[in-house]
């Protein structure tokens, strides 16, 4: 029997690249996001390549509401859930654009916790299934750019360790991912140094990979393990110093 792979996020970038990937392998799709026009544009080429099942959710994960209402949607339990969901936002040195924080916290740490903790709850109960968070290596230490972006993917970091020891004991398996530079949708614009970007379809292979293999945290590509661990071991009496431009 063909594995149901959830993503969310799947609208573009990585989960977009993943889903494409997932369907190629035979894997039958839940999709979701908030751009349901481009999930269903999606959901009609997969199907027709591919000769797959596809399901589509609208979801929002900064609304509270919507993810409650995915657990009574589900048509199926799936095999494996990833959660693709990220949002940079602007990044401003503003500590009283409270609606712009709030939106950065409620995507990326409240809102994807929340969702993930609804399929915990069901593998839980289950007995099976595999996890899966996008979190980034800006969570691994916090620096004045994009400040409030890597506190919340250190947040939902954090939570996965802490999901992850919890859902062991439950056969449940759940992957913590930590991307460098993508070439996505969300970096557009950024300058970033090319030798360091990698394209969203290198991401997703890179992705599914470590899902095969149950890795339980995942830098991709893997040169980014020793490039935070030198950022780590930098004293804070020199880090702190450090312009972040």
């Amino acid at each position: 029997m063909n594995k149901t792979v959830f993503i969310a996020g799947a609208s573009s970038g990585i989960g977009k690249s993943l889903a494409e990937l997932y369907a190629s392998s035979g894997a039958n799709l839940q999709i979701a996001s908030r751009n349901v026009d481009e999930l269903n544009s999606i959901a009609t080429e997969l199907k027709s390549k591919y000769k797959i099942s596809v399901e589509v959710y609208r979801i929002d994960v900064s609304n509270y509401q919507s993810i409650q209402d995915l657990s009574k949607q589900l048509i199926q339990v799936p095999d494996i859930v990833i959660c693709s969901i990220g949002y940079l936002g602007i990044d401003t040195r503003d500590f009283l654009n409270v609606s712009e924080i709030h939106q950065i916290f409620a995507t990326n740490a409240e809102g994807s916790i929340g969702l993930i903790n609804v399929f915990a709850a069901l593998f839980k109960k289950s007995g099976k299934g595999i996890i899966v968070g996008i979190s980034s290596i800006a969570g691994d230490r916090g620096k004045s750019k994009n400040l409030f972006y890597s506190s919340a993917k250190a947040a939902f970091t954090s939570y996965l360790d802490g999901l992850r020891n919890e859902l062991y004991h439950h056969n449940v398996h759940v992957i913590t991912v930590k991307p460098g530079y993508v070439d996505t949708p969300m970096t557009k614009g950024l300058s970033l140094p090319s030798s360091l970007i990698i394209s969203s379809e290198r991401a997703a292979l890179l992705i599914k990979k470590a899902i095969d293999h149950k890795r339980n945290i995942v830098y991709v590509p893997s040169k980014w393990r020793f490039v935070i661990w030198v950022i780590n071991s930098l004293p804070e009496y020199f880090y702190k110093k450090i312009n972040w431009k």
